[in-house]
Formats: C-alpha cells, sequence, structure tokens
C-alpha cells in the first residue's frame, strides 16, 4: 500500500541552489515518513521480472519490513518500504518519490534532474553522492 500524495512544498522552502541543508532534512523526512526511504538512497532497487516471479513463488519473507496487507477480491499489496516490491509497486512508490523531488526543486533541468529519472539518479544528481 501506499500514500499517493504527492508533498509540494512552499515556494521558499523548495531548492533553489541555496538552500542544500533545509532542503536535504525536509525531504530525508518526507521519504521517510511514507516509506520511501529506501527508494530515494538506492537501497530498495528495482526488481527485475525474474527477482519478482522468485520471489512470489517464495512467499513473502518473514522480516517485519515485507508484511503485507490483503484486500478483499485483490492481490496483496506490500508496505510502502518493503525491501521487495513487485516492478508495478516499485515504478509507482519510485515515480512518487521522484515526483516529490522533482517538483520541490525549483528549475530542476539547471541541477541536472530529469522527470523520468529514478528517485535515487535525482538524488544522487542532487548530492553528487
Amino acid at each position: 500500500m501506499s500514500n499517493s500524495t504527492i508533498t509540494i512544498l512552499p515556494a521558499e522552502k523548495q531548492f533553489d541552489g541555496q538552500n542544500w541543508a533545509s532542503f536535504h532534512d525536509v525531504m530525508i523526512s518526507l521519504a521517510r515518513g511514507k516509506g520511501y526511504e529506501g527508494y530515494l538512497n538506492g537501497n530498495i532497487p528495482r526488481p527485475t521480472a525474474a527477482a519478482t516471479s522468485a520471489s512470489s513463488a517464495a512467499g513473502f519473507a518473514t522480516s517485519i519490513y515485507n508484511l503485507s496487507i490483503s484486500t478483499a477480491g485483490g492481490p496483496t499489496a506490500l508496505l510502502a518500504n518493503a525491501s521487495t516490491p513487485s516492478q508495478a509497486e516499485w515504478d509507482l512508490r519510485d515515480g512518487q518519490m521522484g515526483a516529490m523531488v522533482y517538483q520541490n526543486v525549483k528549475d530542476p533541468k539547471a541541477h541536472g534532474l530529469s522527470p523520468t529519472a529514478t528517485s535515487h539518479e535525482m538524488w544522487v544528481a542532487l548530492t553528487g553522492k
């Protein structure tokens, strides 16, 4: 499950090239609050089709980070911070985190950001690491 709301900061809080320390802290806080920190820092990589199939066949790991929530009549959705999302879950969550980064940078192109990059790629472009 994921919260699909994209947080847009007030203009004075958005990254403008001069306010990195405060912007960094706000983005980390937002990522943690939504369970997307692993997407931002690259610790949750996009799964391959083979990995997704193998994960489904093997069942869910017992780690607390892989708790699942059953929906009536629908597929089981993993929590946002699950370390083994499906490709579709990963694409959605990373897209949401990427949108939060991109939409909260004034002149994102000037900072080397692409709206189609992963959230981690955007973060690396901003942090240099």
